[in-house]
């Protein structure tokens, strides 16, 4: 028998590897001879490249970047054995990098993000694919293509100098005859899971910037500020990145990518997924194993667990789910091609206790025993 598993982190309790070497003991209990193989995934955002770097081989770059308040940190990103690079836009421009007390949403940018991928690019990298979840900015991408060598001018036809997201509205002008050269040579894809444009009710401030720290006047303020810098990128570029698909997120960074590095964009479970190979490990697969901290109608919306299932079921493929907690319209998850899910909940206790890693990694091995102890009767 070989089971493959691919759980998402419950967050604040197990990482995704863990999680999986927990299964695997309850599994072996009943099934010593097993060959069961443990994927760290994540769905994109924030610890994408540390549960990637779990189950790849990843040599990891290390710099010193701004943060997205202009304090120097240190961050990293990835470079797999084929070259591809990983860059998580969490490690230079994330929410989880700045003070809550130091949160400052107009006088932010993702400046670290471009510092990243510039140095991808001077090391020669050609294929680079961000992970584009969990930022704390709003700048429309400015920051990062300023570090790529992108100058902004005003309607005076001055230089925007250490620009921020405050500055967006005076945008008049951009001059791409500094940007690096290597961008043309390198294939970008970006791991996004929402949907929504630029600007607009649906778009980058209305939806995300109150997450973010920013005010009901700052958020009118930024949406009327990206939907002025949509109009200087048409005009610069030709593409109208107003209404695309993608464009609003991480604050306008994905409209960015799309207009000035050409990006593609995947699903994050998806673009995950691919990097570990999952459609070749499975192929011989009995059962896969997927879940994350709460099943729930959100689930079935190009999360994780949805994600592993619709590609396991391609292959026709028995899918477990499991979860701290099973709550109403999880059943939504069967469309995705779960056959079958379970909450290792097995007495009432606090949600701290719940949450623990002690209780957790039991909680986990205990149902994966059960739950192959029966698949074992009914092969009988």
């Amino acid at each position: 028998m070989k089971i493959v598993s691919a759980i998402d982190s419950f967050k604040g309790s197990l990482d995704s590897l863990s999680l999986a070497k927990c299964a695997e003991r309850g599994i072996k209990k009943v099934f010593p001879d097993a060959t069961v193989i443990n994927i760290s995934i994540a769905d994109g955002g924030e610890g994408t490249l540390d549960s990637i770097a779990l189950s790849c081989d990843l040599e990891k770059v290390e710099l010193k970047v701004k943060n997205p308040i202009d304090e120097e940190i240190d961050s990293y990103y990835g470079i797999f054995k084929d070259g591809k690079t990983l860059i998580e836009m969490a490690k230079a421009s994330g929410l989880t990098l700045v003070d809550k007390d130091k949160t400052d949403i107009m006088n932010s940018c993702t400046y670290g993000t471009g510092q990243l991928i510039a140095d991808a690019l001077l090391r020669g990298a050609k294929e680079i694919m961000l992970a584009i979840g969990g930022s704390a900015t709003n700048d429309g991408g400015v920051g990062m293509l300023s570090a790529l060598g992108y100058k902004f001018f005003d309607t005076n036809n001055c230089e925007i100098k250490n620009i921020k997201a405050k500055d967006l509205s005076l945008i008049s002008s951009i001059d791409s005859t500094s940007a690096m050269p290597q961008i043309k040579n390198c294939r970008f894809t970006v791991a996004c899971d929402v949907s929504n444009p630029f600007c607009g009710k649906s778009g980058a401030a209305y939806v995300f910037a109150k997450q973010k720290g920013a005010s009901d006047s700052q958020i009118e303020i930024l949406n009327k500020s990206l939907e002025s810098f949509s109009k200087v990128i048409f005009a610069h570029t030709k593409k109208d990145i107003k209404e695309m698909s993608g464009a609003g997120a991480a604050g306008g960074v994905g409209g960015a990518a799309l207009a000035f590095l050409n990006a593609e964009f995947k699903s994050g479970i998806n673009f995950l997924l691919d990097l570990v190979n999952f459609d070749s490990l499975i192929k011989d697969a009995d059962y896969v194993i997927t879940g994350e901290g709460k099943l729930d109608s959100q689930s079935a919306f190009g999360k994780a667990p949805c994600g592993v299932a619709k590609r396991a079921k391609m292959q026709n493929k028995k899918v477990i789910a499991i979860a701290g907690m099973v709550d109403d319209g999880a059943e939504s998850l069967r469309e995705c091609g779960v056959d079958a899910m379970f909450s290792i909940s097995n007495k009432i206790v606090t949600l701290e206790q719940a949450m623990s890693k002690e209780i957790s990694s039991k909680n986990v091995e205990r149902l994966m025993e059960e739950v192959f102890r029966v698949i074992k009767i009914s092969e009988k």
